[in-house]
């Protein structure tokens, strides 16, 4: 049994991990972290949807959103000129009835066709409407009779004359400022108005959005009325989970395999979803494989404590190299393609991410522009201000500048007062609430600023409101602090930019106090019009419409820009538009409510880098492929093809194919090693050759007489030996039996052996005596060989007639002479090796031969002999062996003496 060191076992251990551990953990391994990563990516991505999702649910069941897309779907169908109530979508009835819509539509030929629930009131006023929408009617004075009675059903900031501004758009109407009037025309007198008078509940509308929804499992819960509604399959126990995401205030949980999310909406609504994990989880793949893997692992290591060696020691030398150079150089190379994969992701990924900052600090930059061009309008209010007209009051002057400014929406209202607070010039009539708040404010004004002698009001109404304006947390006292400066105020849903200065008059210029007004709205329409980037879009969610006006109109970029304003954060998507990659980045506004800039950034540049780089790494691959096969056709010719040579070699040597050479390796290690092998094939052939003239030299049929029967065996102990055995008939009709051994192996002795058979066949045709024969032979090794050799013989010459044998032995083994009767006798005659002396004399003896005798010629190897128990046969066995033959033919006593080794 092998013992092993502790450094061989130190150096097996090694080799084990190196040959059988890595190459099945590491891949292992990389298979697991790239399961993982992509576990990760799917989880992260199904988070984003889920946000997408309840943000989108959110943004369908909006009152505004509902009616605007319930508007557009009727008004296609109206296009049609066939177009009938029938023809509606029953999502588009289902929807006008949740929102109780009240509106009519008119064909080509102004036709009038009301929706059921349009009261009378409404009809009536919803046809002198649209009367005065198309005749332009946009003039209406506020005091006329029509305009009080519009403004009676839509709210009091219903104004005609925005009837052109807002065509097509959501218009806040109704008294309490919660409902919305569209309309929008087409041909002449054809077109469709319609207004709901109040917003729905919100869970209404969220349950009616909820119900295109198909995908997973959706929740709502309206806390303060306790109204829960569900929508999917449910899940154990998933009425748990919402509880407990309400609690915490919303959040991610993993749940059954479901990933759920729970957020609370604008109007405090909870919302759950949850989305299935099936085709993302990767626990199952990644346990079968490292089990996989491990079985595998424990198998080669009961296989390796067990034999000690690997696999890989027990293949040849030229595959056991190539297993090795393939683990040294493919190794690395899936190494490095994953890592070159790992790098492009997160290049590409940098790169969108770097365009996704450029639109974000481009969009940014659009916002900001919105407020210098509040510094402009602050600079224009100034120069109004300054004007001579303004400050002596000249109402001529002060009415064309008012009314220039409204047409073209630079401004909404200016006044200016004198010292005692009364009115010096305005446009609009006094007398609404407006007006007189804003008679209390200039009055306090006047009196902080210029002392002025304006006495105290009297009335509850006049005090309670001086108290209000002056309230640090419910009115103007900011405003009060900030003189010529430019004031953002919502008044009620209206929101408006206002300016106030005050001036020390004098007789010339009267005016101590001085106001303009103007609608954020209408500068939101120039700042769209006039100064928005090229480039850049914008989404005005309150009045649902694009800007500029032939900006890209798609679903996913409504859905993009309203996820934005939800959830008041940027977001980004990836899109194809025109089979073009484009990245669409949405920014919520800082400065206005409701308002979103969107961006549009081709990705085919970065698609291109990414292309530049993946074909630089493919170039690169390449010329490291060329390198590898290049350094392993190197370490082929080098070290492999050398190896590949020397097996071949060795194979041939196994097979015999003694004519096999290998070719020229050079003068390195391994041509020697060629030299060498070559050398002893060459020799090997010689000997196979010279083997070959043995065999044929000792005859395969021995010669015989009539009487007597003679049988040659010849095992030698190597390839080529110095054995001879021969029976020869002599020229005067006797039988010459020689027995020889040549003293060594190898070629000098079957060479010597082939030129003693010469000799005694030549002897024996000669019909020559014994004596001249030894004489023959031992001249032929003193005078012949270089080499020293000795020759033990023994020969006898059978006479058929007289049956008796001549025999003479120069040093062989004594022969044995088994008679008829069982007993046996060794014929001994000492006498010298032949080439031992120069000229010796031999010693002849005669010798009977009875019927059913046996003489046995034979060498020193079966005496030497082993038997199976590695003891020598020696000469007693072997006498025995002979002794106890009682079969009378030469072959089977042959047969039988050979069994006994």
């Amino acid at each position: 049994m092998k013992a092993y060191t502790i450094s061989s076992r130190l150096l097996s251990i090694g080799g084990f991990f190196l040959v059988m551990v890595i190459p099945i953990l590491a891949p292992l391994w990389l298979n697991d972290r790239f399961l993982v990563d992509q576990e990760i990516a799917g989880i992260k991505e199904l988070e984003t949807r889920l946000d997408a999702d309840l943000q989108l649910l959110m943004f369908d069941s909006q009152t505004r959103e509902i009616f605007c897309r319930v508007f557009e779907d009727v008004f296609k169908e109206l296009e049609n000129p066939d177009f009938s109530k029938a023809m509606i979508k029953p999502e588009s009835i289902a929807a006008l009835h949740l929102l109780k819509a009240e509106g009519c539509f008119f064909n080509s030929k102004g036709e009038q066709k009301m929706f059921e629930s349009t009261s009378l009131r409404s009809k009536y006023l919803i046809r002198e409407l649209w009367k005065d929408l198309l005749d332009r009617a946009w003039d209406v004075d506020i005091s006329d009779p029509r305009s009080l009675r519009y403004r009676s059903l839509f709210g009091p900031h219903f104004y005609v004359h925005d009837a052109p501004r807002l065509e097509g758009l959501p218009w806040e109407v109704t008294p309490k400022e919660n409902g919305i009037l569209i309309w929008r025309h087409f041909k002449k007198r054809a077109g469709l108005l319609l207004f709901i008078p109040a917003f729905p509940p919100p869970m209404e509308t969220i349950a009616f959005a909820l119900s295109s929804k198909s995908e997973g499992l959706w929740g709502v819960l309206d806390l303060s009325t306790r109204r829960f509604i569900w929508k999917g399959i449910p899940l154990p126990t998933w009425k748990f989970v919402f509880s407990r995401g309400v609690t915490l205030k919303g959040g991610t949980f993993l749940h059954n395999g479901f990933l759920c999310r729970v957020v609370q909406n604008p109007d405090g609504i909870w919302l759950f979803h949850a989305l299935p994990m099936n085709s993302i989880e990767t626990t199952k793949k990644r346990v079968f494989w490292w089990f996989a893997g491990f079985c595998f692992l424990l198998g080669f290591s009961f296989k390796w404590i067990n034999s000690g060696t690997t696999p890989l020691s027990q293949l040849r030398l030229f595959p056991r190299l190539l297993v090795l150079v393939i683990l040294a150089i493919l190794v690395p190379c899936v190494l490095l393609v994953l890592l070159s994969i790992s790098a492009f992701q997160e290049r590409a990924a940098v790169l969108e991410q770097d365009l996704h900052e450029n639109d974000l600090n481009r969009l940014r930059d659009a916002d900001l522009l919105f407020m210098k061009r509040q510094k402009k309008m602050l600079a224009l209010f100034r120069r109004i201000r300054d004007l001579p007209e303004i400050q002596t009051g000249l109402s001529s002057a002060v009415s064309r500048i008012e009314r220039a400014s409204k047409k073209r929406h630079f401004l909404a209202r200016i006044e200016t007062r004198r010292i005692d607070g009364s009115l010096l010039e305005s446009v609009d009539k006094p007398g609404t609430t407006y007006d007189k708040m804003l008679a209390l404010f200039a009055a306090q004004a006047l009196k902080r600023y210029l002392d002025a002698p304006i006495p105290e009001s009297v009335d509850s109404f006049s005090r309670l409101a001086v108290d209000f304006l002056l309230s640090p947390r419910l009115g103007f006292a900011n405003v009060f602090d900030h003189p010529d400066s430019l004031n953002p105020i919502a008044i009620g849903r209206e929101h408006i930019y206002w300016y106030w200065d005050i001036r020390k008059p004098t007789p010339e210029k009267p005016m101590a106090f001085f106001s303009v007004a103007q609608h954020r709205k209408w500068e939101l329409e120039h700042f769209l019009r006039n100064d928005l980037p090229k480039g850049v879009m914008v989404f005005d969610g309150q009045m649902r419409r694009w800007a500029p006006k032939g900006a890209l109109k798609n679903r996913l970029l409504d859905l993009l820009a309203a996820q934005a304003l939800l959830g008041n954060q940027s977001s980004k998507q990836k899109l194809l538009l025109e089979n073009t990659p484009f990245l669409a980045t949405a920014f919520p506004s800082g400065v206005v409510k409701n308002l979103c800039f969107l961006t549009l950034s081709n990705l085919s540049p970065v698609n291109e880098k990414i292309s530049r780089l993946r074909n630089l790494f493919l170039f690169g691959f390449f010329l490291f492929g060329i390198l590898v096969f290049s350094f392993s056709g190197i370490i082929s010719k080098v070290l492999l093809s050398p190896i590949s040579e020397i097996s071949k070699g060795i194979d041939a040597l196994e097979k015999r194919k003694l004519s096999f050479r290998i070719p020229d390796l050079g003068i390195n290690e391994f041509g020697k090693l060629a030299f060498a092998f070559n050398n002893i094939m060459g020799d090997l052939q010689d000997l196979d050759m010279a083997r070959e003239v043995q065999s044929n030299l000792i005859p395969q049929k021995p010669s015989e007489l009539n009487e007597y029967e003679v049988k040659l065996i010849n095992l030698s102990a190597s390839d080529l030996g110095g054995d001879y055995c021969d029976s020869i008939l002599t020229q005067d009709g006797k039988l010459l039996l020689i027995m020889g051994d040549v003293s060594g192996h190898g070629i000098s002795s079957a060479l010597l052996m082939a030129m003693a058979k010469t000799i005694c066949f030549i002897s024996a045709k000669e019909g020559v005596g014994i004596p001249t024969l030894f004489g023959r032979l031992n001249r032929l090794i003193q005078k012949g060989i270089k080499k020293k050799k000795l020759m033990t013989m023994v020969v006898g010459i059978l006479d058929g007639e007289t049956h008796t044998l001549e025999w003479s032995n120069s040093g062989h083994n004594y022969p044995i002479m088994r008679k008829a009767d069982g007993s046996t006798l060794e014929l001994k005659m000492p006498q010298f090796p032949l080439g031992s002396k120069r000229n010796p004399s031999w010693k002849v003896e005669r010798l009977s031969i009875d019927p059913g005798d046996c003489l046995v010629f034979y060498t020193d190897g079966i005496i030497e002999a082993l038997d199976s128990n590695e003891e020598l046969f020696g000469y007693e066995r072997f006498s025995k062996a002979i002794s106890g033959i009682i079969i009378n033919t030469v072959v089977p006593a042959l047969q039988l003496m050979m069994s006994l080794f």
